[in-house]
């Protein structure tokens, strides 16, 4: 994300302002939607309020990015779904094959997959967990004693939405109904049910 960042604010330098769409009309802050697949996609939304910002060359810029991403990758790894410009705010849908491209592509930590798979890339549950709608702490062992679990690791601050029902939350971690999370900025891990 700190690399989409960083084009939007180079891209926001050059750019006047044009309208479209309505896909992520529901999102006003960046979020991140995890599919039951594993895929997902990540609407970031930022500020565009300067009267010399064009939202086609924003469009234009990240999608001749995505395009040389996946050429490099001799596959559609990343499709961008949508840029939309509406009230001086820009929306920018980025859909992700994988968790690997996001990181390369952004240049950012994110990690989508199962709690087995976290664990077998080395991530460490050295956290404190809570159980969803529970303030006490539960055990490590209690966290990953089923490998199926999804889960997404995330520095960011973004909210994260989910396929299912949330289990077990991180410090770092607010949730916001029974599929919906909000992080931080710190490391923070979330697990739920697949």
């Amino acid at each position: 994300m700190k690399r989409l960042k960083l084009w939007l604010c180079m891209a926001l330098l050059v750019c006047c302002l044009v309208g479209c769409g309505d896909r992520t009309a529901t999102y006003d802050t960046t979020t991140l939607v995890v599919n039951s697949d594993g895929t997902f996609m990540e609407v970031v939304v930022e500020a565009f309020d300067k009267e010399y910002y064009d939202a086609s060359e924003l469009e234009n810029f990240v999608r001749n990015e995505i395009q040389e991403y996946n050429l490099n990758k001799v596959s559609t790894q990343i499709l961008l779904e949508e840029v939309e410009v509406e009230d001086e705010i820009a929306k920018v849908t980025i859909s992700y094959k994988q968790d690997e491209d996001y990181r390369e592509f952004n240049e950012d930590t994110l990690f989508v997959g199962t709690v087995r798979e976290a664990m077998e890339e080395g991530y460490q549950f050295d956290k404190a967990f809570t159980e969803y709608g529970k303030t006490d702490n539960v055990s490590v062992a209690k966290v990953t004693e089923n490998g199926n679990y999804g889960i997404v690791i995330t520095q960011q601050s973004t909210n994260v939405v989910f396929p299912s029902k949330i289990l077990y939350i991180s410090e770092g971690v607010t949730t916001d109904g029974k599929k919906e999370a909000k992080t931080g900025g710190e490391e923070c891990y979330i697990v739920y049910k697949k």
